[in-house]
């Protein structure tokens, strides 16, 4: 079967057996064939079927130089190793390739794709010219052979770029010039570049020209005016194998005229651009084009220069007057010099001043109700500020009070500077100070002013110091009580009562601030209330009053052995009970706190009682052993007071031997 067509043939038995030769040429392809045999019996069968391709013919379809560089598929590259893809029919099973005729011979690789063939040259091959033959064998061992030729070139020349000599005016060889559209020679262009571009940075534009060979040279010329600037050519050349090379970048500077671009008054004060300053020996900035090379300053007409020093910023030349310049106004002039010879004169008008007076503020004398005391009882006082020249522009009232300032821009009103505040004040010290500054930036303060609102007084806290037991309750066993009072600063006297104010007597100021007394006498126990009065400085009187309690006594507690476990003698103190118990007495009804100590062997453990049902009692929470235990009672009132039992000494003896 053969293409859809199958045909039936006699085979032919000879010596050697049974054979089969097609009658004809078969073509190229694929070929199936099966055998079915018969016996005289009539019995058949058949054969597997057994498939033979033909094949005679081969081809290579394509050789491709994969890394072709520079203008596609001219076969010309500038890559050492030459990588090579051969594409032929997909029963070839072989590929060989060779660039020296066919003496050195290298296999390629198969690629994924069916019917593709890589090799790419593991040694750099020198530049020049090559003919790669490549042998492709197939499976039915056909072979065929196919030849490419390829170039390799690695080399370029460096460009270089010069501005004409005639278009170099002034000093030869600098690169300035003052034509627009000066020309320029290219050299060391090799004469398989296809392609020659001038770059031209401007200001941070770049522009691109592509150039055409005249007359067998090289050349460039801008094909409108050049402003004045610095321009930085570079050619950039490519040849038809890809290669580039970079000229050195050269800077030409067309200078056609000078300028000042800018005189600024380096430490103006003040108001910004005004060319106002407080400073006697100002400082100046000129900017001007990059080429300038002197700059000097004059500010009596041009008798007398100084020059300028360039900084560390092209263009910018600095000067700062050595000597205090007088107060007043006063024209600057500045002259610049550029490489070309050029020349320009610029002038400024500024003015020194220097001068500022001080202000002053005072109390209206109309709310400040002593003389001269700046006390007042006026909630908003008004304030008069004085000295303020013509020329100031700022005036800032600062209020300070508790720690916060406040900060108050005024206006001039009905040719008066004046402060008043737009909210009532609360009692305390304000510190008021005047802050002013004029055109030229000068500043000055007043001498700050302190005034005291006082409308009223108070005594914030009255502390029994010496409160004793639980702290906070008034309650002491110190029978001369001290007390501690808090007052405004401005309290000048703090007096004391006990019997509503028949007696008084003067507390102390102390380094702290706080005003003290301490009962000289011992007062009996007994509830009291204390009366305080307090006045400041303005008269003002506030009373508070405190009760509080002194009590000094406290009765002593007592401890005994429970008669139920006082085994043996009765009242010996002696027991053969390991836990016995023990009954507290003498214990007052504002007793806070009751412990029972027991010494035992050196030893000592403390236990804090509870009353149960009415009554005080101990009883150890363990077996004690034999032997003897001091028991002593302490207990502590809410005043402080602390009293302690006799000591009691209980023996446990729970064993009796007969020796």
């Amino acid at each position: 079967e053969h293409g859809g067509v199958t045909t039936t043939f006699d085979a032919t038995k000879g010596t050697g057996g049974w054979s089969f030769t097609p009658t004809g040429a078969w073509a190229d392809g694929d070929y199936t064939l099966s055998v079915s045999v018969e016996d005289k019996a009539g019995n058949t069968s058949h054969s597997a079927s057994l498939t033979v391709t033909v094949d005679t013919q081969i081809a290579i379809n394509n050789i491709e130089l994969v890394n072709d560089s520079g203008i596609p598929n001219d076969n010309l590259t500038n890559n050492v190793r030459p990588h090579f893809q051969v594409t032929v029919p997909t029963d070839v099973n072989v590929v060989r390739l060779s660039i020296d005729g066919g003496k050195t011979w290298f296999n390629a690789t198969q690629s994924a794709t069916p019917g593709a063939w890589d090799y790419i040259w593991p040694d750099d091959v020198a530049d020049g010219g090559y003919t790669l033959t490549v042998e492709a064998t197939d499976k039915a061992g056909n072979k065929t052979t196919q030849e490419l030729d390829f170039t390799i070139d690695t080399t370029l020349s460096v460009p270089t770029l010069s501005l004409d000599s005639a278009d170099d005016s002034g000093i030869a060889g600098d690169n300035i010039t003052n034509v627009k559209t000066p020309g320029f020679t290219l050299n060391n262009i090799d004469t398989d570049v296809s392609r020659v571009i001038v770059e031209v940075m401007h200001n941070g534009i770049k522009q691109e020209v592509p150039l055409v060979q005249t007359g067998g040279q090289w050349r460039f010329a801008p094909t409108s005016d050049w402003a004045d600037g610095d321009y930085i050519l570079t050619v950039k050349v490519e040849d038809r194998a890809g290669n580039v090379k970079q000229s050195a970048p050269l800077t030409v500077t067309v200078d056609t005229h000078i300028a000042i671009d800018r005189i600024e008054l380096v430490n103006d004060s003040g108001i910004p651009g005004d060319n106002l300053t407080n400073e006697a020996r100002p400082h100046f900035q000129v900017t001007v084009p990059a080429d300038v090379n002197g700059v000097r300053l004059s500010i009596d007409g041009g008798k007398t220069w100084f020059d300028a020093t360039q900084s560390a910023t092209s263009g910018v030349w600095d000067y700062t007057w050595l000597t205090n310049v007088a107060n007043g106004p006063h024209t600057l002039m500045v002259e610049a010099s550029d490489k070309a010879g050029n020349k320009t004169t610029q002038k400024l008008d500024f003015t020194i001043d220097t001068i500022l007076s001080e202000p002053t503020i005072t109390l209206d004398s109309a709310d400040d109700s002593a003389a001269g005391d700046n006390i007042t009882n006026v909630k908003m006082p008004g304030f008069t500020l004085g000295n303020i020249d013509a020329d100031v522009t700022k005036v800032v009232v600062t209020v300070a009070h508790d720690g916060k300032n406040q900060q108050i821009e005024l206006i001039k009103n009905g040719g008066v500077w004046r402060f008043t505040p737009g909210a009532a004040w609360t009692d305390g010290d304000y510190t008021l100070t005047v802050k002013v500054e004029d055109k030229a930036g000068n500043t000055n303060y007043s001498a700050p002013l302190t005034v005291t609102i006082d409308t009223q007084t108070s005594i914030d806290r009255i502390e029994l110091l010496n409160d004793t037991g639980i702290v906070g309750d008034n309650l002491t066993n110190e029978a001369r009580p001290q007390f501690h009072i808090t007052v405004p600063t401005d309290v000048n006297s703090v007096q004391l009562s006990l019997d509503g104010g028949i007696n008084w007597v003067n507390a102390t100021l102390t380094s702290d601030g706080v005003w003290e007394y301490i009962w000289p006498t011992d007062l009996v126990e007994n509830t009291y209330t204390l009366t305080v009065k307090a006045t400041d400085v303005a008269g003002n009187t506030a009373t508070e009053t405190l009760n509080f309690i002194i009590d000094t006594t406290l009765s002593t507690p007592t401890i005994t052995l429970d008669s139920a476990d006082d085994s043996g003698t009765a009242n010996d103190n002696k027991t053969n009970v390991k836990t016995p118990g023990f009954i507290i007495g003498g214990i007052d009804s504002d007793v806070t706190q009751v412990v029972v100590q027991v010494m035992r062997d050196g030893h000592s453990e403390e236990v804090e009682l509870t009353q149960t049902n009415g009554q005080w009692r101990f009883v150890p929470g363990s077996a004690w052993t034999d032997g003897d235990y001091t028991l002593t009672v302490t207990v502590k009132d809410e005043a402080g007071n602390i009293r302690h039992s006799a000591p009691l000494t209980v023996t446990i003896d729970t064993q009796i031997t007969i020796d």
